[in-house]
C-alpha cells in the first residue's frame, strides 16, 4: 500500500478529523505542513518559521499581486 503523508492526512480530513502533527526539529516542518497538516507542535520555533519561510512552501509565498490585492482589500 502507498501511504503518503498527504494520503493520510486527506483520510483524516476526510473523516472530519483535524491533524495536529509534532515535529522537533525543522526538517520535515514545510513538507507537513504543504501535505496538509492543521497544526504543528514544533521544539524549534524560530528554525521553523525559517524553514517555513523558505524554499519549503513556495506555493505560500506572497507574490507581488497578493501584495497589491491586499492593498486593495483595505479600501
Amino acid at each position: 500500500m502507498d501511504h503518503t503523508i498527504e494520503k493520510v492526512i486527506a483520510v483524516a480530513h476526510r473523516a472530519g478529523l483535524e491533524v495536529a502533527v509534532w515535529q522537533a526539529s525543522p526538517d520535515n516542518a514545510g513538507m507537513l505542513a504543504a501535505a496538509g497538516a492543521d497544526a504543528l507542535s514544533v521544539n524549534d520555533v524560530p528554525g521553523v518559521l525559517a524553514a517555513l519561510a523558505g524554499d519549503a512552501l513556495p506555493s505560500r509565498r506572497l507574490t507581488e499581486r497578493d501584495v497589491s490585492q491586499k492593498g486593495n482589500d483595505d479600501e
